[in-house]
């Protein structure tokens, strides 16, 4: 699993064609740090099997990191606002789920 590749743009068109695992890749549709046609995208091109591809709607780039506390938020702005109408925590719960679905069939159900 991967959420928001920092440097998808950086592989060679066969730079991931050796990979045979499951892949979850994840996006934000507002990412304005990593913009989807450099970085999520170039590696959703590079897999030589589909990955399971997710673009979350009104997300942001830091919003893939949990909710921040009061003190992270006073310190470090710009990781903790998410967009107005993006309720981060609910998302991690959707999230989270998804992620532990996607584990648990690529490593086999008995895989804890």
């Amino acid at each position: 699993m991967i959420a928001a590749p920092a440097i998808g743009f950086v592989f060679a068109p066969d730079g991931l064609k050796n990979v045979k695992v499951p892949v979850q890749l994840w996006g934000a549709e507002n990412d304005v740090l990593l913009p989807q046609s450099r970085y999520a995208e170039s590696v959703k091109a590079a897999l030589p099997q589909a990955p399971d591809y997710r673009v979350v709607p009104n997300a942001g780039h830091y919003d893939f990191l949990v909710p921040c506390s009061a003190d992270l938020a006073s310190i470090a702005p710009p990781i903790c606002a998410s967009a107005a109408g993006f309720d981060r925590a609910a998302f991690h719960e959707s999230f989270n789920a998804a992620v532990v679905s996607f584990m648990g069939k690529a490593l086999g159900a008995g895989a804890r």
